[in-house]
């Protein structure tokens, strides 16, 4: 009697699915209305330039900056790690300490949004050198990076 048959195993399965991706759009919706601000008050924009992509995705793009950013997604290479992930990141002029105080930003929103990690996806070797300076370390077998949040805090701190 409380053997579940494989449709049921299944159905089971692709509720508990749903209910991720649910929490998991709520969380990219969540990041979403911090990370408008802190890019107005930063480049001193007064339109809102942050856009929800499909899924957990968050997009922001001006002639200052451009993010794409996945929030904890549920599924692919990132599945299991509640990552926050950069999956492209730039800032206009470059080496202006624009990198640095974003990183501080999502150590200091992780808890609201509910990520313990930052992970940068498909790094090249300027992207690979900025993860470096805050802790990052190579994930799984591609060319991506991931650390804790406290670990980058504690080299933001530094």
């Amino acid at each position: 009697m409380g053997t579940l048959i494989f449709g049921e195993r299944d159905l089971e399965k692709e509720k508990r699915e749903k209910l991720e991706d649910m929490k998991a759009r709520a969380r990219a919706e969540c990041f979403a209305e911090v990370l408008a601000p802190y890019l107005a008050a930063q480049f001193g924009y007064k339109r809102n330039y942050v856009t929800l992509g499909l899924g957990t995705t968050v997009n922001a793009r001006t002639l200052k900056y451009d993010l794409y950013l996945r929030v904890t997604p549920q599924r692919g290479q990132w599945a299991g790690t509640n990552c926050l992930v950069i999956a492209r990141i730039g800032f206009t002029p470059t080496h202006k300490g624009h990198g640095r105080r974003f990183m501080a930003f999502l150590v200091e929103c992780a808890e609201r949004v509910g990520y313990s990690n930052i992970g940068i996806e498909s790094t090249n070797e300027e992207s690979e050198a900025f993860g470096a300076k805050f802790g990052l370390l190579r994930h799984r077998d591609g060319n991506d990076l991931i650390g804790t949040v406290e670990e980058i805090k504690r080299r933001i701190a530094e």
